[in-house]
């Protein structure tokens, strides 16, 4: 959330789109403050900073690519050992089928911090928006525990799915920011399960299109309803 809120005021800004679609899944993005927060992303909070991003774009470039050589040149292929073990254990064949061992967890985290933090996120991301005349929308999206209860709970999703609703909805509203609700959308296919990808914890085609209709869908309504509302009625001209 806290990088989405730099891309926001670093690149959204200076363009200034009508309206900003914000996507927040239930799984993850709650953990992922607990690193943001210690980096220099919390720093886009403050209502005047910014790094410039757009300006500097060669600079960036040049560093990510001298990352991306470093990371290759640094990379060491598998020895025979490895591969032999991998192939012993079936390791790809379990990971294509969803056969694969994740990291369980069992305790219910405490996310209460995280959430705090969120709203603050949100709010400034509202304020932002506003400056330049624009709107953000929340999409909010679900994990797969919703709908499968024989998913077992991986990192970052060591929480009751419905409370993590109810806790986001609940700071959406208190700032007035607009909600498109993914999980409802899923609910009302005849089987939410389905529209998982079986190798990995993301949505699978189908999936995602009920995502892309649900924000088409509230798109094309908040349209229309801002083309109604700017209708002007005239009293018929008199013509004797």
């Amino acid at each position: 959330p806290l990088a989405e809120l730099g891309i926001l005021k670093e690149y959204l800004a200076p363009i200034g789109p009508a309206v900003v679609y914000w996507l927040f899944y239930e799984g993850n993005d709650l953990i992922d403050l607990m690193s943001e927060r210690r980096t220099i992303l919390r720093r886009y909070l403050e209502p005047d900073f910014k790094q410039d991003l757009i300006s500097n774009r060669a600079s960036i470039d040049e560093s990510m690519k001298l990352f991306a050589d470093s990371a290759i040149t640094a990379w060491v292929p598998p020895s025979t050992r490895d591969r032999l073990y991998e192939f012993a254990i079936l390791r790809r064949l379990r990971t294509a089928t969803g056969m694969f061992a994740a990291q369980q967890e069992t305790e219910t985290r405490d996310e209460s911090a995280e959430l705090a933090l969120l709203a603050e996120v949100l709010n400034a991301a509202m304020r932002e928006a506003e400056t330049w005349g624009g709107q953000v929308r929340l999409v909010y999206l679900p994990e797969r525990r919703r709908f499968n209860e024989s998913t077992r709970a991986v990192t970052g999703e060591h929480h009751d799915p419905l409370e993590v609703q109810r806790a986001v909805l609940a700071i959406a509203s208190g700032i007035g920011m607009p909600v498109i609700d993914v999980a409802t959308a899923f609910s009302e296919v005849s089987d939410p399960r389905s529209l998982w990808n079986n190798r990995r914890y993301h949505y699978n085609a189908e999936g995602y299109r009920v995502v892309a209709d649900a924000i088409a869908d509230d798109f094309v309504s908040m349209r229309s309803r801002r083309d109604t509302s700017n209708t002007v009625t005239r009293a018929p001209r008199d013509v004797r």
